[in-house]
Parts: structure tokens; sequence; C-alpha cells
């Protein structure tokens, strides 16, 4: 039976991260999970040629050689598809029914990927970014050693 979370080098269900660190996560959501888990590997890894799943070196624990992590870029052309506005429609519909399903983490609303830097943009764009004084002084000490003139 499964934990949902990990299993260790001999495939049972932890809990504990150190046993886990031996094994490997759960795939989420399943068989459609575990699917597209591997999708994404086999288009990051093998046919990068970078380090397949365990073969990754750790970024902190082993400095001897290259972690070998690899990653995929994908491009679209969205109007090979369709027009680019029903594209734009389409996603709209797709995120005003997300954004309408039922909440289950005590929040008022739902949000989707993406909302929450949204808003912290439209707050930052109306209240500008708040700089604790302990960065600001090491600006301005850089600036100076560069021989830019700060504008605040």
């Amino acid at each position: 039976m499964s934990s949902g979370i990990a299993r260790d080098a001999e495939g049972r269900a932890v809990i504990d991260a150190r046993a886990a660190v031996s094994g490997v996560l759960e795939p989420i959501g399943g068989s459609r999970g575990f699917a597209l888990s591997i999708m994404v590997e086999i288009l990051s890894a093998v046919i990068t040629g970078a380090a397949i799943s365990h073969e990754v070196a750790s970024i902190y624990e082993n400095f001897s050689r290259p972690n070998g992590v690899g990653h995929t870029f994908v491009a679209l052309d969205i109007e090979a598809f369709m027009p680019r506005r029903t594209y734009f429609d389409r996603i709209e519909t797709l995120v005003r029914f997300m954004q309408s399903t039922v909440h289950t983490s005590g929040s008022d609303e739902s949000t989707v990927p993406g909302d929450r830097r949204w808003l912290a943009y439209d707050r930052h764009t109306a209240e500008g970014l708040h700089v604790d004084d302990r960065t600001c002084d090491a600006l301005r000490f850089a600036a100076r050693e560069l021989g830019v003139n700060t504008p605040w």
C-alpha cells in the first residue's frame, strides 16, 4: 500500500525524508501523474543526453562533477492549431472554470498558477517595492563603487 509520499531503496512506503532520499518520491496523480512524470523525464533527460533520474548529482552534496540536469523548452505556434483570439477565449474559459471550483483550502477564492504573482505585480506597481534598510545600504555601496547614481 502506498503512503502517497515516497518509497525507500527497497521499495517500501515511507514518510521519513532520510529514508526517502535513498529511494524515490511517489508520483502525484496516480498512473496519469506517473505517465506525465515519465514524459517529462524523457523530454528533459533522455533525449537531451542529460543525467536520468537517480543519475542527477545533488546540487547540495556532490561537487565532484556536473549535476547533469537537462531541460527542454517547447514552443508552439498557436495559430497552427486555431486563431489566436479563439485560444485566448478558450484559456479564459478554462481559468474562469478553475476559479469557480469549490474551495478546499479554507480560502475565499480559488487561484490558478500566476494569480499570486499578478496580485503582487499590481500591488508593487501601485505601492512600489519595500526594500529593507540593509539592502538599500548595500545597493548604495555597490552603486558608489561602480560610479552609478542611485535614484533614491
